[in-house]
Order: structure tokens, then C-alpha cells, then sequence
């Protein structure tokens, strides 16, 4: 769960660092508050050298209290929080499925926990601090006059009760800024993904226009919710000015009657104008919690959830694939019906046929990403016993292959550092060798995924790489060598086929002798539609 508790219990005794640091910070401030008193009072007897002493004191513990407050409240606490929020964040990928919302990631694992650590784990940080200063200060002024702490407690305590005035409204415009950043970050993600259509047909103003009225909607909800925030902080800033005017008087009214000093006056001024300070920092501290425990509760929500798992799979020592009476529908217009296909294990399959026609489809249904209409495709083991293909059990190359940001040895051996040596052999037999020497970090090349330094035939390569690395029993193979040049191509599909694994391959106008790779073709014609 995500609360202060398990902060503090990440690293117990970098907590108690930075508790003490607090501490003892906020108790040299308001001594150097205090020691005005008695430096006036020396000043009105004309001991200069005693003013002088205890200005030398104030001033060291004005520096001891601002080290103190920095390395606490600043470098250790954030620290803590850095890594708080790191294993926050694990735990919450650990609860993400497979077709999670990318846009919901983003806003999960950036905004809100942005937010979550900046409005609730530090503002509670530094709420603490300031209360040990308010709690400091009132026993400061305490021992000097009662009357002025009673009626500091009561303004106090009207200041502090504001808060809740705004409470309702404050967390309804948070959830609804996090909804529409949300929102906003879909829609970036979803137009992005057809501006190249929108090129083709010359209406790059539509994507424009789309985003432009999405981040409008984004921009008013965001303002809304800063202007609201804003303003309760405005109310509390000018309901503390009224409050400090209200002790000033009455301070001068009590020397006036000579039950204060005139030293004590200018200890009472500066913790009297601490104490509202430290009052409405807490109050504003107090509204910003708001907003964000609404995010902390979404948080906590998420990390209720149960842990994603894909299924225990059985590992099958499988003899053949049957396909049998496929089909897949799309509408009421597009039927796919796929004619009935036995596989056995370690053939080389061509699966060849006009585009549009199902090849593609056939693959998704195989590797579980569509769910067929009719009919069944099913593993049958050594014992005859027929099951489920097992995902985990399928090496998969699509159209468009899908990189990690991460180096591209990293990609091919999925992250496993026991499998580089290995990856190294595979390297070469794919014809990526080459491609990687015009690196010049090699192999420790980082892909960029956003503005890829990867071609897309370097990407079908090292996708091959990686798919042969881990010697699936079945290969599927979907145009993976079409941006790879011919001759390269056919040595490739010349590896792929010589693996032990059933090999299914998708291609076009492959030569007769790149045919003959193949221990046979199955054709799907228009109709199977």
C-alpha cells in the first residue's frame, strides 16, 4: 500500500535521521526567534558585549538549523521518496495485463505518481517540520505570556479548519484533471498512430485540429483545477494577515500595561509571525493533500488488485498441429473459412495466398491474440493426447516487429546475459554481423524506439535472432525478411529452415529454389472468403 508507514519502513534508520534532523532543526529556529528577547533586553542595559555573544549563538544555530533542515528534509528525504516511488511502481507493472492502455501506463507511472510524491509523501515531510516549529513556537510564547498563546491557539485553530471547507470540491477537480491527462495522452497516442495516413491523404489539419481541440479540453481542466487550488490558498494567505494583526495589538496592549517586556515584543512579533506562517503552510499543506491522497486512493486501489499472471503453461512434447474447420468472423460482410490443416512437428511450411486473405489471421488465431468463430486449432502430444498450443511455446516474427529500448544484445537474448555467447553464433547465421559493425557501440547499440536508429530490416534480423536463441518447437514467420534484400533474405529463410522446430512461414514471390526450402506450400485462395 502506498502510505507514509511503508516510506518510513523502506529504510528505518534513514528515517529516524531525517525525523531527528527535523527535530532539532525546528527547535534551533524558534530559539533564535526567542533569543530576541534577551538580546533586546541587553541592548536596553547597554551590554554590547553580551548582545554580541548571543547573536554569535543565534547565528551559529541559524546555520546548524539550515544544514540540519537541507540534509534531512531535502537530500535523505529524497532519496527515500526516489526509491519509494521506484518499488511503488514495480508493484503496480506487476499487477499490469497484456492489453493494458498505453496512455493508462503513462498517466500511472508519470503524472500520477508524480503527484502522489510531490502533494502527499514530501508536503507530509515538510508538514512535519512545520509542526514541530508551530508546536516550538506556542511553548515559546507560552513562557511568556499565556494570554497571547490562548488567543494564537484559537486563530490557529479557525485557520487550520478552512481546509475543510474546500475539501470536496479540491478533490473532485484532481480526479478529473488525472482523468482528462489521461484522456489527453490517448488521444496523442491514438492520432499519432495514423499521421501517416493523414499524410497520404493531404488532411494533416485534421490531425492537428483533433489535438489542438484535445489539449483545449486538457488545458481548461488543468487551469480550472490550479485556479481552485489558488484560490483557497489566497482565502488562507489573507485570513493569516488578519490573524497576525489581531496578536500584534493585543501584544501592545499587554506592554502597555507592563505585563510584557519590550524585549519580549520582538521575540512575540517573529514567533507570532512563524506561527500563523507555520498555520498556513499546514493549511495549504492540508488542501494539496487532498488532491493528492485522491490520487494516492486511485494508487492503492491499482495495488489492491491481484498480481498478473500469465497461466501456468504445461510444457508438451508435441507431435503434430491440427487445424480444423477455421474460420474467423469480421462482420457480416468478411468471413474467413480456413481449410482443415495437419502440421507435423519439424516441417517447413510456405503459406502462401493473395493479400487480405487470412494468413495473417491465421497466425493471430494461432498464437491466441483472436478467438476463432468455429472450429479448433489444437497440439497433439506424444501420447495422442490433444490440447491447446502453448503460447510460450511459439516463436513469433511479425510484419512490424516490436524492439525494447534497451541494447541490442539486450533484445535478442531478452535481458538473460547466460544466452550472449550463444546470441553471438545466432548473429551471424541471420546476417546481422554486418549490420552491427556499422555501430559503433556494436552489439551495446541502445535501440531507440521513438526515432528509430534501427532499419526494418535490422529490426526483422534481430527479432530472428531472438526467436532462434530460444529454440521454439513452432516458428512463425510472418513476411519477416520483406525490407531485407533478396540475397540476404533467402540465406535467412535458408537458416530458419534448418532448425529443429515446425516452421511456418508467410512470404511473397519467392524464387523457386527459395520454394524448395520448404517441405511444402499451402495455398489459401479467395475461397476461403
Amino acid at each position: 500500500m502506498f502510505s507514509i508507514k511503508n516510506l518510513l519502513k523502506l529504510n528505518p534508520i534513514r528515517s529516524t535521521i531525517i525525523i531527528t534532523s527535523c527535530l532539532i532543526s525546528s527547535l534551533l529556529t524558534v530559539f533564535v526567534r526567542y533569543n530576541l528577547t534577551w538580546q533586546a533586553d541587553l541592548l536596553k542595559e547597554n551590554n554590547i558585549q553580551g548582545f554580541l555573544y548571543l547573536s554569535l549563538i543565534s547565528l551559529i544555530a541559524y546555520i546548524l538549523s539550515s544544514i540540519l533542515s537541507n540534509f534531512g528534509n531535502y537530500f535523505l528525504l529524497t532519496k527515500s521518496v526516489q526509491e519509494y516511488l521506484h518499488s511503488i511502481r514495480g508493484a503496480m507493472l506487476k499487477r499490469y495485463s497484456n492489453n493494458i492502455d498505453s496512455s493508462k501506463v503513462q498517466n500511472d507511472l508519470i503524472n500520477n505518481l508524480e503527484t502522489a510524491g510531490n502533494q502527499y509523501l514530501f508536503l507530509v515531510a515538510a508538514l512535519l517540520e512545520y509542526i514541530f516549529l508551530f508546536i516550538f513556537s506556542v511553548v515559546a510564547i507560552l513562557s511568556l505570556n499565556w494570554i497571547i498563546v490562548l488567543s494564537t491557539l484559537i486563530l490557529a485553530l479557525i485557520l487550520l479548519k478552512l481546509p475543510d471547507m474546500f475539501k470536496n470540491v479540491v478533490g473532485k477537480t484532481s480526479i478529473a484533471n488525472s482523468e482528462q491527462t489521461q484522456k489527453f495522452l490517448a488521444d496523442i497516442s491514438n492520432w499519432t498512430r495514423g499521421l501517416d495516413v493523414l499524410h497520404r491523404f493531404n488532411l494533416r489539419d485534421v490531425y492537428l485540429s483533433k489535438l489542438n481541440s484535445a489539449g483545449t479540453s486538457y488545458t481548461k481542466v488543468y487551469l480550472k483545477n490550479v485556479k481552485i487550488n489558488k484560490n483557497v490558498s489566497l482565502i488562507v494567505v489573507l485570513s493569516n494577515v488578519i490573524a497576525q494583526l489581531l496578536i500584534s495589538a493585543l501584544t501592545g496592549m499587554l506592554i502597555l500595561h507592563n505585563k510584557l517586556s519590550i524585549g519580549a515584543f520582538f521575540s512575540i512579533g517573529g514567533l507570532i509571525g512563524y506561527t500563523f506562517s507555520y498555520v498556513v503552510i499546514i493549511s495549504n499543506g492540508l488542501v494539496q493533500m487532498k488532491n493528492g491522497k485522491a490520487i494516492v486512493d486511485q494508487i492503492n486501489s491499482q495495488l489492491e488488485e491481484p498480481l498478473f499472471h500469465e497461466k501456468a503453461e504445461k510444457n508438451y512434447k508435441d507431435v503434430k498441429y491440427l487445424i480444423s474447420n477455421l474460420s474467423k468472423n469480421f462482420s457480416s460482410m468478411t468471413k474467413i473459412i480456413y481449410p482443415d490443416i495437419e502440421i507435423n512437428q519439424g516441417d517447413k511450411i510456405l503459406l502462401t495466398g493473395p493479400s487480405g486473405i487470412g494468413k495473417s489471421t491465421l497466425f493471430k488465431l494461432i498464437l491466441g491474440e483472436l478467438t476463432p468463430t468455429s472450429g479448433s486449432i489444437v497440439a497433439v502430444d506424444k501420447d495422442g493426447q490433444k490440447h491447446k498450443i502453448i503460447r510460450n511455446q511459439i516463436g513469433y516474427i511479425s510484419q512490424e516487429p516490436v524492439l525494447m529500448p534497451a541494447s541490442i544484445i539486450d533484445n535478442i537474448t531478452m535481458f538473460n546475459p547466460n544466452m550472449k555467447k550463444k546470441a553471438l553464433n545466432i548473429i551471424d547465421k541471420v546476417k546481422l554481423k554486418k549490420d552491427i559493425l556499422n555501430f559503433k557501440d556494436g552489439i551495446n547499440t541502445i535501440v531507440t524506439t521513438d526515432k528509430s536508429n534501427i532499419s526494418g530490416g535490422q529490426k526483422q534480423k534481430i527479432v530472428l535472432a531472438r526467436t532462434l536463441l530460444y529454440n521454439k518447437p513452432l516458428i512463425l514467420v510472418d513476411e519477416a525478411t520483406s525490407a531485407i534484400d533478396a540475397r540476404n533474405a533467402k540465406e535467412i529463410l535458408r537458416t530458419v529452415t534448418k532448425v529443429d522446430a515446425t516452421v511456418i512461414v508467410i512470404a511473397h514471390n519467392l524464387t523457386n529454389d527459395t520454394r524448395r526450402l520448404f517441405d511444402k506450400e499451402i495455398k489459401l485462395s479467395d475461397q476461403n472468403v
